[in-house]
């Protein structure tokens, strides 16, 4: 019986063990992946991929370059070709080849109403293994956020292991809600209104919490994009990333001359909020925003009409049939119809979203624990006059905790932040009642907080850390 047993155990190894030598035979020495399965849409994340490329493309001449995605219904020049449009990015060619994934579906959170968080952790991990088996390189990294990959090409693939984080799929604050029984976007009011559900979703999270410290482990050089991401990391990974500030393109935005006053002779003041089509970028908040200035502005008599601009990224279906609900929300709640109160902008090219920005006087966020807000950064750069949420990175990294709407007189200010649609409101009001000075101060002071956020500095941060990784790391 023990000898069957044994024998057993070593039918079932055997294959594993086949699998492991054929995987770890067939890495390619001089081989760099990035694991970004939408590496087609058109968000922040991405700009930070193809930055990234760019960057180690010149750097480095001896190495090949991968990328693991998803989109299988384009190809990789016209990956490439909008890239180039939405980022003005001139992105190479000749050391680039694309690995194309099938099983990219199964990450798309619209196949998980429930347990999203940990259906998306172990779906990461699906693809990976398709994107490992198709291809194993010397370097790897994750770009995109599906922390299983690492443990996989680390332990299974012998690559060398690297994450840039956008933001930590789970955090206290998280957890914090769910403790509390606040309901949220992600935390129903069936869970929030019961104790027992409450209880099992906070053990559902400490779950997943460990599982994200496992893939910790598993990753050699960590780099997170900001001060809020860094706090979460080490809390949760128990060791200090290095933190590189995402690209923003705030050299060619910097050249820009904001004609937004010009626009105000015509009494037509144009809000410009630039972010994907995500629950969590709250564009809800946005339209009751809008709306309640709109209703102050007539209150007080203002001579003054105001068009909210929604330049947003849409990924997929999902996406799509948020614009379509927000569109209904608006026109069923404040009477406020696309293209005249409200100007819905999606998926536009650089050259747009360019002419959009050169004639908006303020620029609207809204996200709470935005990890970074490259859109906030954009604004300041392109002269916008940014009200943000006052929390995550625009908090801690980007306008500072010394912008509140106390202290509107603040010779140094570069923004606003805010809190509740009240903050908002009367910070808008107070905007659009300054003087061409006041509003010239800040841009100014914005503009130079903004050069701390270049593509320049990114490119140069980025590649002498991963010049250092490989120094330690080099194949012997």
């Amino acid at each position: 019986m023990p000898f069957l047993l044994l024998f057993s155990l070593l039918i079932l190894l055997i294959p594993i063990y086949l699998f492991f030598l054929f995987i770890r035979r067939n890495r390619i020495s001089n081989t760099f992946a990035f694991f970004h399965p939408y590496c087609d849409a058109c968000g922040g994340g991405e700009r930070v991929l193809w930055l990234a490329l760019n960057a180690l493309y010149l750097r480095f001449p001896e190495l090949n370059f991968i990328i693991y995605t998803g989109d299988i219904n384009t190809t990789s020049e016209q990956i490439i070709k909008k890239a180039n449009s939405r980022f003005n990015i001139s992105i190479p060619t000749d050391r680039l080849n694309f690995i194309f994934l099938k099983t990219r579906w199964i990450l798309e959170s619209k196949n998980y109403p429930r347990f999203t968080l940990i259906a998306q952790l172990f779906s990461g991990l699906i693809i990976g293994f398709e994107a490992l088996f198709k291809f194993n390189p010397e370097w790897f990294i994750d770009t995109t956020g599906c922390p299983l990959t690492l443990p996989l090409f680390y332990w299974i693939g012998g690559a060398k292991t690297i994450c840039y984080i956008h933001y930590p799929i789970i955090t206290k604050e998280m957890i914090q809600l769910i403790n509390c029984r606040i309901t949220t976007y992600n935390n129903s009011s069936i869970i929030s209104s019961s104790f027992l559900l409450t209880k099992l979703k906070l053990f559902y999270y400490r779950i997943i919490s460990f599982l994200y410290k496992l893939c910790g482990k598993c990753s050699q050089l960590t780099i997170v994009n900001g001060s809020w991401t860094s706090s979460h990391i080490e809390n949760l990974w128990l060791y200090k990333p290095f933190i590189i500030y995402p690209p923003c393109n705030v050299e060619k935005l910097l050249k820009l001359k904001n004609k937004s006053e010009e626009e105000n002779k015509t009494k037509i003041v144009k809000i410009i909020s630039v972010g994907q089509i995500r629950p969590e970028k709250d564009h809800l908040k946005q339209l009751r925003i809008f709306a309640e200035v709109k209703q102050l502005i007539e209150k007080r008599k203002l001579n003054i009409n105001i068009k909210l601009i929604i330049a947003g990224g849409c990924r997929n279906e999902e996406d799509l049939k948020r614009v379509e609900f927000l569109q209904n929300y608006a026109r069923g709640n404040f009477g406020m119809e696309p293209g005249v109160e409200i100007d819905w902008e999606l998926n536009i090219n650089w050259e747009r979203l360019e002419e959009l920005m050169e004639n908006s006087l303020i620029g609207l966020h809204t996200m709470w624990n935005e990890h970074f807000g490259i859109s906030v950064v954009e604004g300041m750069a392109a002269g916008i006059i940014m009200v943000a949420h006052n929390s995550g990175g625009p908090l801690l990294d980007i306008i500072g905790n010394n912008n509140n709407l106390n202290e509107i007189n603040n010779n140094n200010k570069c923004g606003f932040l805010a809190n509740t649609n009240e903050e908002y409101i009367n910070t808008i009001i107070n905007i659009l009642e300054m003087t061409s000075n006041e509003l010239e101060n800040i841009r100014n002071n914005a503009r130079n907080k903004a050069l701390n956020f270049s593509d320049n500095l990114f490119e140069k941060k980025f590649c002498d850390l991963i010049a250092s990784f490989f120094e330690k790391n080099k194949e012997i």
